[in-house]
């Protein structure tokens, strides 16, 4: 958990950010999962961002556990709410375009998984690996006007099968 103790003026809020730019929350206070280094920064501002926004928080792959598992950092400004969020998932589609037309390989969340601030949904897949690869993840956002709303990039991880 992350808090923000400094002052804030009237008819401003505090905006959480990743390290590229992203809105991850609002408020005085930001939780979230991590499993490695990430670069969060708190601003104070004169609004928050009108429409939803989704970025990929963490996105690993546990080869002992047969796990790939991403984390989705979402915000939803006021007056809106969250009616579902997750990520697309591919090892073939590598662009943002791509995975937003593919029909499979959609993990969605509802309002039971998302964190207790409600801007985070965690998912684990299961995923064998006898080989190395490479996989793609997009996160998304469906807000209560029915629109979904994309990352604006595509993350990616390589895992590499070691030899015996």
């Amino acid at each position: 958990v992350m808090t923000y103790n400094g002052e804030v003026p009237v008819g401003q809020v505090v905006i959480w950010k990743d390290g590229n730019g992203n809105v991850l929350a609002q408020g005085s206070t930001y939780s979230f999962y991590a499993n490695s280094n990430v670069t969060i920064s708190a601003t104070v501002e004169a609004s928050a961002p009108a429409v939803p926004t989704a970025s990929i928080g963490m996105f690993s792959y546990d080869a002992t556990d047969n796990k790939v598992t991403v984390v989705n950092n979402f915000y939803v400004p006021d007056g809106k709410t969250v009616t579902e969020a997750g990520v697309i998932l591919s090892t073939k589609n590598s662009t943002r375009e791509a995975l937003i037309a593919q029909t499979n390989g959609k993990f969605e969340g509802d309002e039971s998984q998302f964190t207790t601030d409600k801007n985070q949904i965690r998912i684990s897949v299961s995923r064998t690996a006898n080989t190395s690869f490479t996989m793609y993840a997009l996160a998304y956002v469906v807000a209560s006007d029915g629109q979904t709303y994309y990352a604006p990039t595509v993350q990616s991880i390589t895992y590499t099968v070691k030899n015996s």
